[in-house]
């Protein structure tokens, strides 16, 4: 579980990363339709390396209500400062969004593996 755990959390940095340009990252506070891309990059990033890494078969409410849903609200909360994001500074709303998104990917984990 820990080696699917490390091939997720590179599939993580790819999507929350590497995949972002400037423009998502920077419009993704303003835009739905930006975080919403992005989140979507996100959750097909994790869900096709499980695929191809594992042969695991997601189902689709996995895919929404553990990936999808999740990054999306965490990463609204943290782009507008709401809830526990509330007067972090930026280093610390990044160390907690990345956090959250770990704790996501530990559910996926949990709910797709035998």
């Amino acid at each position: 579980m820990l080696s699917l755990f490390l091939v997720l959390l590179g599939a993580h940095f790819i999507g929350d990363y590497a995949l972002q340009s400037d423009y998502l990252a920077t419009n993704k506070g303003k835009s739905l339709y930006v975080l919403t891309a992005h989140s979507a990059i996100w959750t097909f990033c994790i869900v096709m390396t499980a695929v191809f890494v594992r042969g695991i078969a997601t189902p689709a409410w996995v895919m929404l209500l553990v990936l999808f849903i999740p990054h999306f609200v965490i990463d609204k909360m943290k782009v507008r400062g709401l809830y526990f994001f509330s007067g972090l500074t930026p280093k610390s709303a990044l160390a907690v969004d990345q956090l959250l998104h770990y704790a996501q990917i530990l559910l996926f984990i949990g709910f797709t593996v035998n």
